[in-house]
């Protein structure tokens, strides 16, 4: 049985916008407005902007597999009640997974790349089977660069991005874009979507992009009120600079310490929750 375009819709967690064209199903993880915004700061980080970071399929069935034709080359990370069983996936190839023949419902979770953009130009179960959306208990979206972003992990999934969703059963946006940093005009609001927590994980690019600890913060400040303004209900945490092989480079502003430092101290400031990355 293949599934329609509106099932498929309805089954996606993590995509800001979901449309069809001839060849399938497209999804995005940004706003039009945040990727013209990316695209603006060079276009590297448009392209990064447009990938499909954080967009699955996830829901219950009790079909006996789960048959997708991709529409481009990439990790299409499938897991079956929590376990990784397909990490790879060929364009216009029909890739099956079989699922337990026990007539019981199981958790199936189709994850498209988060390093290029994905697509889907069929997703099949067997006919009659239920997919019912998986039911989650809280909402989170996760704002960032590289390391949201899970850049050159083996698998995608394994982002801590994926790994804080799957721990607290989130249903989640992961807006993570290799290189990026506090640039206000990247940001949006997600309409229709109202998550209980925002994690914001900015800061190791910027220092390649600015010479003073004063402009950082303020590109900080800047971004950050436009997130506080739109997200006035969520619980918003702020992570420092999380640690990588270059964080003993001296900059111009000094180390990445110092400018972890700058964003906390701004984050404190406007009533947000730091945490030491």
């Amino acid at each position: 049985m293949k599934l329609s375009f509106e099932i498929i819709k309805n089954l996606t967690v993590g995509a800001v916008r979901i449309w069809e064209e001839n060849d399938g199903v497209h999804f995005a993880e940004m706003t039009e407005k945040q990727i013209k915004g990316f695209y603006e700061a060079s276009q590297t980080l448009g392209q990064r902007a447009e990938t499909t970071t954080g967009i699955r399929l996830d829901f219950e069935t009790n079909s006996s597999y789960l048959a997708f034709t991709p529409l481009t080359d990439g990790k299409y990370e499938v897991k079956v009640d929590g376990l990784l069983t397909l990490d790879l996936a060929k364009q216009g190839e029909k890739s099956t997974v079989n699922l337990p023949k026990d007539g019981k419902e199981h958790r199936v979770t189709l994850h498209l790349p988060s390093h290029v953009i994905g697509g889907l130009a069929s997703v099949e179960i067997e006919d009659g089977a239920t997919a019912k959306r998986h039911a989650f208990d809280r909402k989170i979206l996760f704002i960032g660069d590289s390391i949201t972003q899970g850049w050159n992990s083996v698998y995608d999934t394994m982002s801590y991005a994926y790994q804080t969703s799957e721990k607290l059963n989130a249903e989640s946006i992961i807006q993570g874009t290799g290189g990026a940093m506090y640039n206000v005009n990247t940001f949006d609001k997600v309409e229709d979507f109202s998550p209980d927590i925002v994690i914001v994980a900015y800061g190791t690019n910027d220092s390649n992009h600015i010479d003073t600890l004063e402009e950082l913060g303020k590109n900080c400040r800047d971004y950050l009120v436009e997130v506080k303004k739109a997200y006035s209900t969520s619980k918003i945490f702020v992570i420092t600079p999380i640690y990588r092989i270059t964080n003993d480079e001296i900059k111009p502003y000094g180390d990445v310490k110092l400018a972890g430092k700058k964003i906390g101290e701004v984050a404190e400031s406007l009533g947000l929750e730091v945490v030491d990355g």
